[in-house]
This record gives structure tokens, C-alpha cells and sequence, in this order.
């Protein structure tokens, strides 16, 4: 029933659940096959309301009471929302990404050590409180979504690493009693912001009675801060660090990034093989 009503459309519930799931994974990938099963089915003849939009009983009406269809044709082949897609850079829920920066921020800044720190506050929305606030993830799920244990990697200096999110690492003791001395709390900014921005404020006090505070409303990755080419080679070598040897990664890293002048496109083929090869000897 679960991965039945996910299918419907994608449901935030997975979030709620203490225990984690996979449907999560699920949702991007169903709506992707969607819309080539959509676009096949149209190429054989298939036909549809021509108002499956707009029309009294269409996609606006039945997801809002007060829909505003004229978005749907604002700049049409003008402006293209992939321009705004955005690129995380860590391997957690982008609302938590702003509050990642901000420790890391003020952590370098300062050279916060974490055995000096008494507390971190986090200042965000009303999402973040209900959905990001807990201290203690007993899933990969759950550590994805919470703000606390987020803040305990971003304080170790280690958010890029994908592998601090798995199984391996959630339960770690000292990041746990970190993620412990993290509250959430609402800001006002970060409020007024939201939902165009998953802005984050953060506030580090330390056992001396010092404390160091920075507000996030962009987080990197965003449309209006993208990563830029340093910035995704270093996603990109984050995730393959584990799967490959520096060799490997230059020549896939090269390969991709000269794409648009290949002849053909097998050419990338090799290179992938050699960490799907080793993904599979590892497991």
C-alpha cells in the first residue's frame, strides 16, 4: 500500500518514518519513466484531454482550489526552467544544505574545534521543525533529514562525503553527542523567505562564552549560487572516490567534459564500466 499510494504522485510521508524507506528513491525515477511511457505512447497515437491542464477536472484544479494556469505559458520558449535546476552537494535534504554552509562557514572562520562547542542553534522554518529536528537518526533516511546530525558532519568538515550519510556513519558516537548539542529553532528571515528560499541561520556557542553567528538564505548549489565547474568536479570526485583511483577519475572527469565534442558517445562507456566493475566486486 505504501509504494501503491507513492506511485499516486509522490508523498512526503517516507519522511515521517522512523525507520527510513526506499520510495524516497522511487519518486524521481517513477515520474521519469512517466513521461517517456507518455511521450511513446503519444508517438503510437494515444490520445487524451486536450485541457488535461487546465480544464475543470485537470492537473491545476485537482492539486489546488486556486490554481493559476496562466504560469503555464509565462515565457514559453523564453525562459527554461532548467536554468534553476539546483545541484546538491551534499548526499542530504536540500533544505538542510544552508545550515551545512553556515557551520562550515564560521568552523573555518573561527577554527571551531568541536570539543569547544556547548551549542549550535539552527534558526529555520516551520518545515525544519517539523521535519528536520531530530537528534538521533536511526536510519539513513532519517540522518538524510536531520538538521542536528547534519550540522555534526558539517562541523567535522566532512558534508561533502557522501559516506558520512550511510549506515556506516549515523550512528557514530561523537557525531550523535554533537548532533545532540544542536537545537532547532524558528527565524524570522528564514520564515519570510521560505518556500523561495530554504535559507538557514546558525549560531555556534562554545564552553568560553564565545559565540559566532551566520545567516544562509542561498545555499551553494542553488541557481542563484551555483556550484560552478570546481564545485561539481568536486561532488563528482566525492562520489567516486570510493569507486575508482585518481587515473580513472581524470579520465572519466575529462571524458564527460569534453562530451560535446565526442562522435561517439560509447567513447564514455569504458571508463564507467571500470567503476561499475569495481562497485560490483566491492559488493
Amino acid at each position: 500500500m505504501g509504494i501503491a499510494a507513492s506511485c499516486a504522485s509522490g508523498l512526503m510521508e517516507f519522511s515521517q518514518d522512523p525507520q527510513g524507506t526506499m520510495v524516497k528513491r522511487f519518486h524521481t525515477g517513477r515520474a521519469a519513466e512517466a513521461g517517456v511511457l507518455a511521450a511513446m505512447l503519444a508517438q503510437k497515437g494515444m490520445t487524451a484531454p486536450k485541457a488535461a491542464l487546465d480544464g475543470k477536472f485537470g492537473y491545476a484544479n485537482a492539486f489546488s482550489s486556486s490554481p493559476h494556469p496562466e504560469f503555464l505559458t509565462q515565457a514559453l520558449g523564453e525562459d527554461f526552467q532548467i536554468r534553476y535546476t539546483n545541484v546538491k552537494p551534499y548526499a542530504c535534504c536540500g533544505a538542510l544544505h544552508a545550515g551545512i554552509d553556515a557551520v562550515e562557514q564560521l568552523v573555518a572562520q573561527h577554527g571551531i574545534k568541536p570539543e569547544a562547542i556547548k551549542e549550535i542553534v539552527f534558526g529555520g522554518n516551520d518545515s525544519h521543525i517539523a521535519r528536520h529536528a531530530s537528534a538521533d537518526p536511526d536510519s539513513v533516511m532519517a540522518a538524510q533529514y536531520s538538521m542536528p546530525y547534519a550540522a555534526a558532519v558539517a562541523v567535522m568538515g566532512r558534508a561533502l562525503d557522501p559516506r558520512l550519510f550511510d549506515e556506516g556513519s549515523y550512528r557514530d558516537p561523537e557525531l550523535l553527542a554533537l548532533a545532540r548539542r544542536v537545537r532547532v529553532e524558528l527565524h524570522p528571515e528564514v520564515v519570510r523567505v521560505y518556500p523561495g528560499m530554504l535559507g538557514g541561520y546558525i549560531r555556534i556557542v562554545l564552553y568560553d562564552g564565545r559565540s559566532f553567528d551566520k545567516l544562509v538564505l542561498e545555499a551553494k548549489g542553488t541557481a542563484s549560487h551555483p556550484l560552478g565547474r570546481d564545485g561539481i568536479l568536486a561532488k563528482a570526485a566525492a562520489l567516486c572516490e570510493p569507486l575508482t583511483t585518481p587515473a580513472e577519475r581524470k579520465e572519466l572527469f575529462d571524458l564527460i567534459l569534453k562530451f560535446d565534442q565526442a562522435k561517439d558517445a560509447a567513447a564514455i562507456g569504458p571508463a564507467m564500466a571500470r567503476a561499475t566493475s569495481r562497485m560490483s566486486t566491492a559488493a
